[in-house]
């Protein structure tokens, strides 16, 4: 325990990837971060697995006194670090830390800035203080705590046995006493010792446990930090004091957010740029104003408070306007002139504030004087400035807009083009220039020879893979397909709501995967004509009809249909679909009494036909003959030829079908032109 072994710091903040820290490969310190810039078990237990890692590569056993905090409590499980708790509300005496080495690294950090400054100040210079200076600073700090110091902390705490304490020369010999004094003249806020600067933050909280919120941030963050830079520094200290009416930067902090109150202002240009950027505030939530009170001159108990009608003028048209150049100050009860305050007008409006609640007329004289009116010009040509840099900023957005809707067009054109002819979007693979890449892509390659903007994009982002915006990819395509389908069923079913009342059509069959798909129809009249529009696949629904039931009302109510306006219901003969008692069809009339069934026309006269040819004996024969013939030719290849090198047409043989009659009629059409 001789202090001759320092730990590399840990550092934490707020942001993970700070401006500062931009091109800077290696830090002095750990930097870690979170929301509050607090020690956490997350980053404690991170913190001992590191430490014993480095044990255990070093052959190294050690055992680490720590307090009661309650992060402290859950340590993971190590195999070379003992972790010893130290008894309750004992910590400020069996802490070695708490016994002058915290202290002690506190004095040279602030001895390093008072430093830095006073530099500045010989130069004429300000101090800007980053995280990456802080970080540096701290380092130098901690490499300067001596040996000799953690060697008397540790002995004050008993944990060696005690001997004469050793003289503590590393805060004897700090020569910053010289150092402040060169401060002593100036005027610096709630300081007035270097001792007091040491302790300033004490009662900063340090540590303690993030809550969901807090751990939601972290992760949102980290996330959205994965492969970009964080856009914005955390907040700059600076110090800052003023001698002689000059601005110098010096030793108060002075966070650089600019307060509300117009009276806490320091005029500088960054007062200004941020008034400029951001606007201000007339501060009228309270319209009492009772900080404004003033006492009537000549008597005790009457006072005087400023009026909201202040904040308005009688314009030459008559019309009441708002003065916006005026904000109240809670802190001095009084009012200024914002431009006036910020461009240096030296009326007490702008410098004192204003508070002559007798004479409000005064405010008027104040805003029809030049000096006020050439203040007001000077700040709206700082906005119009701004507004420049802005509207470059718009222009840079609307073009990259531009051009992505110039990309979106062509591809949503593809899209329509080929989804319309039913033709399949993918290929084997997605890589320009491949036999294989599917129709998509090829249009793309077709288009391409003859748009030079789509022959550059595709030159520039062919085969950029993933995480890289395209507009290229299937996956693009895919919710193309799916907002257009999200469209089309919108545009249905606003159709049927108008027309109010409605059929639905319900039929069942499976696909190419062996899927059983149901397939649900709206029938509804538009514009005086009755039309079917095909709504939706219903996948998996089974075949009993109470499950076909629920899957079919469901599917209405998820498209804000009422049932009870269901006029019509039409399914095939099938018993599930079409029986009285316990079929679809009288399931749907309990919900909807006046939804009239009626078979499916096609398939009643498909069965008609085929039953009627089925009972006559040659009507069967007959077509079992054409059956035959259709078989004998086309199950030879010379047989085909031979009958096509006899007949005088391009007529070919018709197969019979078992389901659609409409089949065997084109197969005796084919046979009589032969």
């Amino acid at each position: 325990m001789d202090g001759s072994e320092k730990l590399k710091p840990l550092f934490i903040g707020k942001y993970s990837k700070p401006r500062c820290f931009k091109n800077f490969k290696s830090l002095p310190v750990t930097y870690r971060n979170n929301k509050k810039s607090w020690m956490t078990t997350e980053l404690w237990n991170e913190w001992l697995e590191t430490l014993n890692n480095d044990m255990r590569k070093q052959g190294r056993k050690i055992i680490l006194f720590v307090d009661n905090c309650t992060i402290h409590n859950n340590p993971p499980t190590l195999s070379n670090v003992r972790i010893e708790f130290l008894p309750t509300n004992t910590t400020s005496k069996l802490q070695p830390l708490d016994q002058g080495i915290i202290k002690n690294f506190k004095v040279l950090y602030r001895k390093e800035i008072v430093s830095e400054f006073l530099a500045c100040l010989d130069n004429n210079d300000f101090l800007k203080v980053t995280i990456l200076t802080a970080t540096t600073t701290s380092h130098k700090a901690w490499n300067n705590v001596t040996g000799q110091t953690i060697r008397n902390c540790i002995r004050t705490c008993g944990f060696v046995k005690a001997i004469d304490r050793e003289e503590d020369k590393a805060l004897a010999t700090l020569e910053v006493d010289s150092q402040w004094h060169r401060l002593s003249t100036v005027p610096v806020e709630q300081l007035s010792t270097f001792a007091e600067f040491v302790a300033i933050d004490d009662d900063l909280a340090i540590c303690g446990v993030l809550n969901d919120e807090d751990i939601l941030n972290k992760a949102d963050d980290e996330e959205g930090n994965d492969e970009e830079e964080c856009c914005e520094d955390p907040p700059t200290i600076w110090f800052k004091i003023t001698i002689n009416k000059t601005n110098l930067w010096c030793l108060t902090l002075f966070i650089s957010l600019v307060s509300d109150d117009p009276a806490l202002w320091t005029t500088n240009e960054d007062t200004i740029n941020h008034v400029i950027e951001h606007g201000f505030k007339q501060n009228l939530q309270n319209s009492q104003f009772p900080e404004s009170k003033r006492i009537i001159p000549g008597t005790s108990s009457r006072f005087r408070y400023l009026s909201l009608s202040l904040f308005q003028r009688t314009l030459l048209n008559g019309e009441l306007g708002n003065r916006e150049y005026l904000s109240y100050s809670v802190t001095t009860g009084s009012v200024y002139c914002v431009p006036c305050r910020l461009f240096g007008n030296q009326v007490p409006i702008a410098q004192e504030g204003w508070s002559d609640w007798k004479h409000p007329e005064r405010v008027t004289d104040h805003e029809n004087t030049n000096d006020h009116k050439n203040c007001v010009l000077t700040m709206i040509e700082r906005n119009r400035k701004k507004g420049k840099i802005d509207s470059e900023l718009i222009a840079s957005l609307e073009f990259e807009k531009k051009y992505w809707r110039n990309v979106l067009t062509r591809v949503v054109a593809i899209v329509v083009s080929l989804t319309s002819r039913g033709l399949p979007m993918r290929g084997h693979n997605e890589c320009f220039g491949s036999l294989h890449n599917g129709n998509f892509m090829r249009e793309l390659e077709l288009i391409a020879q003859f748009d030079h903007f789509l022959s550059k994009h595709i030159a520039q982002y062919r085969n950029s893979g993933r995480g890289k915006v395209s507009y290229l990819s299937s996956t693009t395509y895919y919710e193309v397909i799916h907002i257009m389908k999200n469209k089309i069923m919108k545009t249905i079913i606003n159709e049927v709501k108008n027309a109010k009342y409605f059929s639905i059509v319900v039929d069942s069959t499976p696909d190419i995967s062996h899927t059983d798909q149901l397939s649900l129809i709206y029938r509804y009249v538009l514009n005086g004509i009755p039309v079917e529009r095909f709504i939706q696949f219903i996948p998996n629904t089974g075949h009993k009809s109470k499950e076909i039931a629920d899957a079919v009302l469901k599917a209405i109510h998820e498209h804000g249909l009422d049932i009870k306006n269901c006029r019509g219901q039409s399914y095939d003969n099938a018993s599930n679909m079409s029986g009285k008692y316990s079929g679809l069809q009288a399931r749907m009339k309990e919900v909807s009494p006046l939804a009239e069934y009626a078979p499916c026309s096609a398939h009643s006269v498909n069965l008609v036909g085929q039953c009627a040819a089925d009972s006559s004996q040659e009507s069967t024969a007959f077509f079992c003959l054409m059956q035959n013939i259709y078989v004998f030719f086309s199950s030879s290849t010379s047989r085909w030829t031979t009958f096509i090198s006899h007949t005088s047409t391009n007529i070919t043989l018709k197969r019979k079908s078992d389901t659609r009659w409409s089949a065997r009629y084109d197969m005796c059409c084919n046979m009589s032109r032969i």
